[in-house]
């Protein structure tokens, strides 16, 4: 019998890996553009005058790749948690189940209605632990965030700052600047607010920008997105691991 027969949660765990795998290139590229090692990603523009105010503008297609990268390790992830779902009603001789789903809602009052319409296909016992986990909002916050992330449209979903700080930071000989900012997203630009007349157009130091999504969700939009992620990660592992139990209890592996 080859690992993937022996292995009934062979595919859930293959899933997860590879959302892992998402998540650490996300997390090497952010980390590179936070701290000035992604040359090419934007470009200073000066206009002269007494303010001298500068407008920073942002590689759109670099920021698309990385929205592509953090859906894709957000949809492993619900992928995984879905899986898991399936593969208990599998080993409960449930030959085509089409409603084993792993429940996610918006509060916990919507939890029993997802449960009635997407659980029918598995087994008290596996929506018992399942509710353990708390999965909506206002429960677990990772799975809950994973939840609203993978209801998200893609398109310009990352922004270049903190949505929970008012300042971009440059850094020049071990010092760190702050300034105030002005986003717009049609052009992908922030425009540096309170520069008193300094030029950044010449080198000498680096803009340490933040990275989030573009959230009014105070978890999603004040996170970092690749700790975020990481966070849904750990959760859905243990959701994996603790089900996977619960099947040899059942006698079901």
């Amino acid at each position: 019998m080859d690992q993937v027969q022996a292995d009934l949660f062979y595919s859930p765990k293959r899933t997860l890996a590879r959302a892992h795998h998402h998540i650490e290139v996300l997390r090497s590229k952010t980390d590179d553009f936070m701290n000035g090692r992604a040359p090419g990603t934007y470009m200073i523009e000066r206009r002269p005058g007494p303010k001298n105010q500068h407008t920073i503008k942002f590689d759109r297609d670099f920021f698309e790749e990385l929205c592509s990268i953090a859906f894709d390790a957000a949809n492993n992830l619900r992928s995984a948690l879905d899986q898991t779902a399936y593969a208990t009603a599998l080993a409960d001789g449930t030959l085509k189940p089409k409603k084993a789903y792993f429940p996610m809602a918006g509060s916990l009052e919507k939890l029993d209605d997802v449960v009635k319409g997407r659980c029918a296909d598995l087994r008290p016992e596996i929506i018992a632990l399942f509710r353990t986990f708390h999965p909506y909002a206002g429960g677990n916050l990772w799975l809950a965030a994973l939840n609203t992330l993978c209801n998200t449209q893609k398109h310009a979903t990352l922004i270049p700052f903190k949505t929970d700080k008012h300042q971009v930071m440059y850094v020049t000989k071990g010092i760190m600047l702050g300034f105030g900012h002005r986003w717009d997203p049609q052009s992908f630009a922030l425009e540096l607010l309170g520069l008193n007349g300094a030029d950044f157009t010449n080198g000498g130091g680096y803009f340490a920008f933040g990275l989030s999504f573009a959230s009014s969700d105070p978890v999603i939009g004040g996170s970092d997105p690749a700790g975020l992620l990481g966070g849904a990660a750990i959760q859905v592992d243990r959701v994996l691991k603790e089900t996977e139990l619960e099947c040899q209890r059942l006698g079901l592996s």
